[in-house]
């Protein structure tokens, strides 16, 4: 993967997380790894983290993206709790996106809470990446400006990854009353897939409560 920060910002901050009791957490390290690759800084909880642990995390490392992963079913229970605990925190200005195994039926809903997008299974490495450090530095902007930052005043996921894609008018696969209404439903079919190999992740494993950033050093480390 591609590194795309830009020269003199400051390097973007993100926390992987695996709430509640999925004991699957090998997608989240591939993850991890190819957002580390990708010129960010990760931080990894490790798995069965309770909500509060989540929120106190992304909190103490001062996080510009928390990423949430669950496998288990229990995303109706564990998302709305995580979502209270950054709100108790103060945390109203960070983005959350969401990925694993989350029925169409369940996603407006988990939009309604407030979170960003929600990647479905297949959902390309490059995609999430690039979303999530463009997020990041209109958060950045606005910051540094002084002004106070909303999420929800992020343009569409599907259009920033479109563009990225290099789709003038993409297609996302999905009627427009049903984009329109899940604007920020991020599938498989949204964007053209890359060349074979070209987005592939090497399954390097990553420890609970590392911080992974961008090596410069090491050279012969195998990349996501």
């Amino acid at each position: 993967m591609v590194s795309t920060t830009m020269p003199g910002t400051r390097r973007v901050r993100v926390l992987i997380a695996k709430p509640g009791l999925d004991g699957h957490d090998r997608g989240a390290k591939v993850l991890t790894r190819a957002l580390r690759d990708a010129g960010m800084e990760v931080i990894y909880t490790g798995l069965h983290q309770t909500p509060q642990m989540v929120a106190e995390a992304a909190l103490q490392e001062d996080v510009d993206a928390v990423g949430l992963s669950i496998l288990s079913g229990a995303h109706m229970a564990l998302f709305p709790r995580v979502m209270a605990e950054l709100h108790q925190r103060g945390i109203d200005d960070v983005p959350v996106y969401v990925g694993g195994i989350i029925p169409d039926e369940d996603v407006p809903q988990v939009l309604g809470w407030g979170i960003r997008a929600v990647f479905g299974p297949g959902a390309t490495l490059d995609s999430i990446s690039h979303l999530i450090e463009e997020d990041a530095h209109v958060r950045h902007a606005a910051l540094e400006a002084g002004q106070k930052f909303n999420p929800a005043t992020l343009r569409p996921a599907t259009e920033i990854i479109g563009e990225a894609a290099g789709l003038a008018n993409p297609d996302f696969g999905v009627s427009s009353a049903e984009l329109a209404h899940h604007r920020n439903i991020v599938r498989p079919n949204q964007v053209h897939e890359p060349p074979v190999g070209a987005n592939s992740a090497s399954g390097a494993m990553v420890e609970p409560g590392s911080v992974a950033t961008s090596h410069t050093e090491g050279q012969g480390e195998g990349k996501a």
